[in-house]
């Protein structure tokens, strides 16, 4: 949508009388379609998981992130960072 309306803003400033509604139907189409395409590029999924973590006190942690191979249940492991960018790595 937000493309579309790009594309008719830049149209018209093209050409005048015919010519610019031709250019801005032409813009908005083509802002819809590019619009479009980031929209899609930017909503694919990312294979992650979530991991729940036991400290030493007891007190569980949960972290999501991209898949992390090669943690076991019951290993030991740090969590680096917090927050969003908090990550479970093996000890």
């Amino acid at each position: 949508m937000v493309g579309g309306l790009v594309g008719l803003g830049v149209g018209s400033l093209v050409g005048g009388g015919s010519g610019r509604d031709v250019a801005q139907v032409l813009g908005t189409v083509g802002g819809a379609v590019a619009g479009n395409a980031v929209q899609k590029k930017h909503d694919q999924p990312i294979p992650g998981q979530q991991i729940v973590v036991r400290l030493s006190n007891g007190v569980l942690v949960s972290v999501t992130q991209a898949s992390a191979g090669g943690l076991r249940v019951g290993q030991k492991v740090y969590i680096q960072g917090s927050g969003e960018n908090a990550r479970v790595t093996a000890q």
